[in-house]
């Protein structure tokens, strides 16, 4: 599967901006408070990291969404050409 890492980018932005993503923070449970939530662990070359099974990305992301602020804000195709 090929997937278009500009628009996966653009996708977590957007997660981001709307509050469903959040790299400041741990992953919430699920199904409210106290509801465990099913995690995977995944490994890379700093080390092992757990994130949310149900998840579309993966630790590169995850580290990604930790490190950088994602903000939501894209760039005019126009000013891009």
């Amino acid at each position: 599967m090929i997937v278009d890492a500009g628009r996966l980018l653009v996708a977590l932005a957007l997660l981001a901006a709307a509050g469903r993503i959040q790299a400041d923070q741990p992953a919430r449970p699920a199904g409210g408070l106290g509801a465990e939530q099913a995690m995977r662990t995944e490994r890379d070359l700093l080390g092992e990291k757990r994130l949310p099974a149900d998840a579309y990305y993966g630790v590169q992301t995850a580290r990604a969404l930790e490190n950088f602020r994602i903000s939501g804000v894209t760039i005019d195709r126009t000013s891009t050409r």
